[in-house]
């Protein structure tokens, strides 16, 4: 028997796997009742849920913005988006004024092609779970933005932060910039040798290890200015050409 949900065509044969599955903690300090704002490039239908408990899906189209509300309680709250159908980019807008989005705990998918800005702002982040890894964002080719001025970011990252084969990706341009309170080791992505570094690693001061592997895997890229500029705690900064910083 074949069944049609969110545009994506299936057989009733067992579980169905979303195409796309993200999942995030809200922390709130006081009860209040606020949006969640997710922008969202695709096709079909999303689902979302907080505490388990599902909301009214919506219908995606080209770059929408879709606010979801809820009453939070004192504590932390577990919002699921997902969906069988195709996205091609979701972007947590930061709204820290109204909401602490603190964790990321799931992010993948099959059909997300940019990540550019998907977390970019949110400044009570302190934790990311997910390893961002080039298996689970097989076809994603940007991350421009996309991890910048996350300013709480403490928590030690995944061991395969964004590994794996990403000789696809062209932009990587103020990727991880402003990561104030992060001490540890630099995230290096085996991006083309092509790809945009400009402003990738900038203002990371306590930011540790060695930045000339990033150096020397992007020959050919023509965009680097302020890669590593205040990168000041790499061990070999002093070694890094000063075009890159």
């Amino acid at each position: 028997m074949n069944d049609i949900l969110g545009g994506y065509t299936h057989r009733s044969v067992g579980p169905l796997v979303p195409t796309t599955e993200i999942e995030f903690v809200i922390t709130a300090t006081v009860p209040r009742s606020i949006a969640t704002t997710v922008l969202v490039d695709g096709t079909g239908i999303m689902y979302n849920s907080i505490n388990g408990v599902e909301g009214i899906p919506w219908e995606m189209e080209e770059w929408v913005t879709d606010q979801f509300y809820t009453s939070y309680g004192v504590g932390e709250h577990v919002v699921r988006l997902w969906s069988y159908s195709n996205i091609y980019n979701v972007d947590l807008v930061s709204q820290s004024v109204h909401y602490d989005i603190t964790t990321i705990n799931v992010w993948r998918s099959d059909t997300i092609t940019s990540m550019q800005t998907a977390l970019r702002g949110n400044v009570n982040v302190h934790t990311l779970i997910p390893s961002f890894a080039s298996d689970t964002l097989p076809l994603c080719t940007n991350f421009a933005d996309c991890f910048s001025h996350l300013n709480s970011l403490v928590t030690p990252l995944h061991p395969n932060f964004m590994g794996g084969d990403y000789t696809r990706v062209l932009y990587m341009n103020q990727c991880f910039g402003d990561w104030a309170s992060y001490a540890g080791p630099i995230p290096i992505v085996n991006a083309s040798s092509y790809a945009n570094y400009f402003g990738c690693y900038y203002g990371n001061s306590l930011m540790t290890g060695t930045g000339m592997p990033v150096v020397n895997s992007a020959p050919n890229s023509t965009s680097y200015a302020s890669c590593f500029k205040g990168c000041t705690s790499l061990s070999d900064y002093a070694q890094i050409p000063s075009g890159w910083k």
